[in-house]
C-alpha cells in the first residue's frame, strides 16, 4: 500500500510538473509588419462631367513623413463644384506595385481616412463608403467646393484603428479618433 501511495504522488508529481499554463507568454509575439505607403493620389471627377483634377503624392521609399508637403496636381479646381473622388494607395517598392487600397478595404473596420481642408477653403467632404458596422471608411468622398480662398491646402489622414465611435469621428472629425496615423499628408491646391 505504501509502495502503491509513493507511486501514485511520484506520478502525480511528474504529471503537474510536465503541464505548463497555456496563457504563459514566453513564446514571443510576432508583430505584423506595417504596409509600406509610398504612393497616395486622389482623384476628383467633377459631377456630371468627365473633367478631373488628380494630386499626386510619391516619396519612392519607404513611406511619408508626417504632415510632408506636395504641390504635384494635374487639372484645375473649380468654385461651387462637387466632385466625386476616390483614393488610391500603393508601395511602388514592389514590382509590379502593390495596391494598398485593397487591404484598407478588407481592413475597413481598422481605418478612415480624414480629409482637412485649410480653414479658408471653402471645401466640405461627405463620406461615399463605409465599413460593415455603417462607419466611414473614407476611400470615397464627395468634396464640394464653395469661394474658393488663398494658399489652399488639404490634409490627408488615414488612421490605423481609430476610434470611431467617438465624438466627430464618423462627421471626418480627427480630434477624438485616436490610433495611429499611416499616413498624414498635405496637398497644396493650385486653382
Amino acid at each position: 500500500m505504501k509502495k502503491t501511495l509513493s507511486l501514485f504522488l511520484g506520478l502525480s508529481m511528474l504529471f503537474f510538473a510536465s503541464c505548463s499554463d497555456d496563457d504563459d507568454p514566453e513564446t514571443p509575439t510576432q508583430d505584423i509588419p506595417q504596409e509600406v505607403i509610398t504612393d497616395v493620389i486622389l482623384t476628383l471627377t467633377e459631377v456630371g462631367t468627365d473633367d478631373t483634377v488628380v494630386f499626386r503624392a510619391s516619396t519612392g521609399d519607404a513611406g511619408f513623413e508626417e504632415g510632408a508637403t506636395f504641390n504635384n496636381q494635374t487639372g484645375v479646381l473649380k468654385a461651387d463644384t462637387s466632385y466625386d473622388t476616390s483614393i488610391e494607395i500603393l508601395n511602388s517598392l514592389e514590382d509590379p506595385a502593390e495596391d494598398i487600397t485593397e487591404e484598407i478595404e478588407e481592413l475597413d473596420d481598422e481605418h478612415q481616412l480624414f480629409y482637412i481642408p485649410s480653414e479658408n477653403a471653402g471645401i466640405s467632404t461627405v463620406y461615399g463608403d463605409f465599413d460593415g458596422a455603417g462607419n466611414p471608411l473614407g476611400l470615397t468622398t464627395t468634396l464640394t467646393t464653395t469661394t474658393l480662398g488663398e494658399n489652399l491646402t488639404l490634409r490627408i489622414v488615414l488612421r490605423h484603428e481609430p476610434v470611431k465611435g467617438a465624438e466627430g469621428v464618423s462627421d471626418g472629425d480627427i480630434t477624438n479618433a485616436d490610433g495611429e496615423s499611416d499616413f498624414d499628408l498635405i496637398f497644396e491646391i493650385n486653382r
